[in-house]
């Protein structure tokens, strides 16, 4: 049944995305804002003793692996070169140490992995390469130098 409810929330909450999308300028996952929002109100409700522990952990950590998973994905999709070995694994390392706090409700093992996640993201992102210039683009400066030149 708890599979039933995740699986029923990550729909709706992916739909709510969707719509959200039409309005604003700027767009997200709907898969993922229906994942990682799911598993936002189930640890909340581990955390305010709503939801029985032991029936909803087991889950809840699968949905935020999946999360992990989903932002690397994203970030490395963003770039043109791929991402080394070692940049994904410490990403993983420190995703997985902040998940596992959250969930220990351990705050400093928490914070020990969401502080360099969150950097190591930031410094991604930042470092991203200028998307490719179209062919076509340089086709037209190009000839724009030509017309100039003579």
């Amino acid at each position: 049944m708890n599979l039933l409810i995740a699986l029923g929330s990550i729909i709706v909450i992916a739909g709510i995305a969707t719509a959200l999308n039409r309005w604003f300028a700027w767009a997200f996952c709907p898969l993922c804002a229906g994942v990682a929002g799911t598993w936002l109100w189930m640890l909340g409700g581990i955390y305010g003793q709503l939801l029985f522990e032991e029936n909803w952990r087991l889950l809840t950590a699968v949905l935020m692996g999946g999360t992990i998973v989903g932002i690397l994905y994203q970030l490395e999709r963003r770039k043109r070169d791929p991402l080394s070995a070692w940049v994904k694994i410490l990403f993983f390392l420190f995703g997985y140490v902040g998940v596992y706090g959250l969930l220990e409700q351990n705050w400093i093992i928490a914070l020990l992995g969401i502080v360099p996640f969150a950097l190591h993201a930031l410094v991604l992102i930042r470092r991203q390469p200028s998307p490719p210039i179209d062919e076509n683009e340089k086709l037209k400066e190009l000839e724009e130098r030509m017309k100039q030149c003579c």
